[in-house]
């Protein structure tokens, strides 16, 4: 198992799963309520992108994105989050918070 910030992820089933290294941000973090998502080295695509809290519950999931739109989380409770950005080159994650 991988631990981020002390939340508990199933391992990867390959090690090409999972790419932390690509060049993603999220702004404003913390977020009130919309979140913007920029990744470079890409075509600014996204096939799934999903919000999970910490429980591993999914709350959002989209598929075949624009990473130029943003991402309105002012449904969400305040708390933090992980999000989820699959794309041609691999899978990444990173955490927010919700204001």
């Amino acid at each position: 198992m991988h631990v981020i910030d002390a939340v508990l992820l199933p391992p990867p089933s390959s090690s090409s799963d999972v790419n932390n290294n690509l060049e993603l941000t999220i702004t404003p973090n913390p977020v009130v309520d919309k979140l913007k998502i920029d990744m470079t080295n890409s075509d600014l695509f996204a096939e799934i992108l999903e919000i999970v809290n910490i429980q591993g519950r999914s709350l959002l999931l989209y598929t075949n994105i624009s990473l130029t739109e943003h991402i309105d989380v002012s449904q969400l409770p305040s708390g933090i989050y992980l999000l989820k950005v699959g794309s041609k080159e691999g899978m990444t994650v990173r955490k927010f918070i919700k204001q």
